[in-house]
């Protein structure tokens, strides 16, 4: 058997402690244990006297609830809590692949997910994004990666393409047009995910009204058409805002530190 290596975290292992500057790492500068309770609402009293025990592996029984009250019919038993996303990875590809699947990954990419899946005797077809072209996606190369791995399913499944609307960016009849035109390569459905506006971004969220002409367009073209309904974006729990609000937050203490200290300097 070949195996493949994950060269990364092999590169990482060997030396992201021991030297000065670190190029590979792509997450920010870990806060501190204490600068993450300050962040909290957590009593710290609370926290002191958390036993040291051996956790739930799935998950914390609360943390589990407070993620399915996300998903409507959602259970406990349906919420797996994992360690980081390689966790979640090789899960992922030993629940879902077997030998002889094909599936379709993009490059460059944290390699890990296609090391797991090609272990497994998994083809994988990548698509790139540009670096000459500000990482723009290879929308032929995503298309051509799709079609192969439909054309292996022995079933007569149908492709679902997720389309974020980005209100005066990408949500006018003339962005309807250029993406019927594109999906006619492939048997697909379409999903339309309304942007979650949060505060600072220069993006909106479009109106209903433009939402409903885009998805009438594309019905008119013959796609079945979905609208998804965003849940979590009244409490900035949307996807991809947690964090946002987190940094938001780390940003407002150091302005309050450092103002703190012309306060003293004065």
């Amino acid at each position: 058997m070949n195996f493949e290596p994950f060269e990364l975290e092999r590169l990482l292992s060997d030396w992201e402690q021991t030297v000065e500057f670190n190029f590979a790492e792509s997450g920010v500068h870990p806060v501190s244990l204490g600068e993450l309770l300050q962040l909290s609402d957590i009593d710290i009293k609370e926290f002191l006297e958390t036993p040291l025990n051996y956790p739930e592996v799935n998950g914390e029984a609360s943390l589990r609830k407070k993620i399915a009250g996300f998903y409507d019919g959602a259970k406990l038993e349906n919420i797996l809590v994992t360690v980081g996303a390689s966790e979640a990875n090789y899960i992922i590809a030993n629940t879902l692949l077997k030998k002889g699947d094909e599936i379709a990954v993009m490059q460059p990419t944290y390699k890990q997910f296609s090391g797991a899946a090609k272990n497994l005797g998994v083809k994988v077809n990548s698509f790139s994004l540009e670096a000459g072209n500000n990482w723009a996606l290879n929308r032929q190369e995503l298309l051509d990666a799709v079609k192969r791995y439909v054309d292996s399913c022995n079933d007569r499944r149908v492709t679902t393409i997720e389309y974020i609307l980005i209100n005066n960016v990408n949500d006018g009849l003339d962005h309807a047009e250029e993406l019927s035109e594109l999906l006619r390569q492939i048997p697909c459905k379409v999903n339309l995910i309304p942007f979650n506006q949060f505060e600072g971004s220069d993006y909106l969220k479009p109106s209903g009204n433009r939402i409903k002409k885009f998805q009438s367009f594309l019905q008119e073209k013959g796609y079945v058409t979905t609208i998804r309904s965003t849940r979590g974006d009244d409490i900035m729990a949307a996807c991809g805002q947690l964090v946002g609000q987190v940094n938001d937050r780390t940003r407002r203490q150091e302005r309050s530190f450092k103002n703190q200290i012309k306060t003293k300097a004065l």
